[in-house]
């Protein structure tokens, strides 16, 4: 299934987000401006090196009758000037029974940045039309890379008639160990 560009504009309008820049290709520069100055582009591939490398995330289910931790690692690498972000999901829902059921999948996207309000985004996909859109801001770092982030989420349901979902998630620089994750559901929780 394809994301209908309904939805698309409702989450720009849900983000204060220009969908006219949404649809275009990163590096586009602001109308009126000339593409030369810094400011002119709004959105444009991250190209902070301090964001690059394996950050290990979690998140809820996108199941909302479950109260699944679901672990994830996201790989933000540049090559050759081109930014890609390689999302591997590790779900392990329970059958009826009571069984876990590894659900793995591998989602792919580009990230960037939105200039004008230091936001990073990356929309990442795979054949089978699942997606996720992330969300969270970026941050100057002087001297260490990326070493926490807290963002939001947007993905489908998991249940079939259900609208789009919006998650909360935390990524981390490093794995966090089994007996510490019982934390994260705090920092998963809304936050006013």
């Amino acid at each position: 299934d394809a994301l209908d560009i309904t939805v698309v504009i409702a989450i720009c309008r849900l983000f204060n987000l220009d969908t006219a820049y949404i649809l275009s290709p990163p590096g586009t520069p602001e109308p009126g401006l000339p593409s030369n100055q810094p400011d002119a582009i709004k959105f444009k591939m991250l190209d902070d090196s301090r964001y690059f490398g394996t950050y290990y995330g979690y998140f809820y289910s996108p199941n909302h009758k479950s109260g699944e931790l679901v672990r994830f690692e996201l790989d933000i690498q540049s090559t050759d000037g081109k930014t890609t972000a390689v999302m591997h999901y590790h779900g392990r829902p329970r059958t009826v029974n009571g069984v876990v059921d590894p659900d793995e999948r591998t989602l792919y996207g580009t990230p960037c940045l939105c200039t004008q309000h230091s936001n990073v985004y990356i929309q990442l996909t795979n054949d089978l039309g699942d997606f996720y859109y992330l969300y969270f801001n970026r941050q100057d770092f002087r001297s260490h890379d990326m070493y926490f982030r807290r963002g939001v989420a947007l993905t489908a349901s998991s249940l079939r008639n259900h609208p789009v979902m919006q998650l909360n998630f935390v990524l981390f620089a490093n794995p966090i160990p089994i007996e510490k994750q019982i934390y994260i559901p705090g920092l998963l929780a809304d936050v006013s």
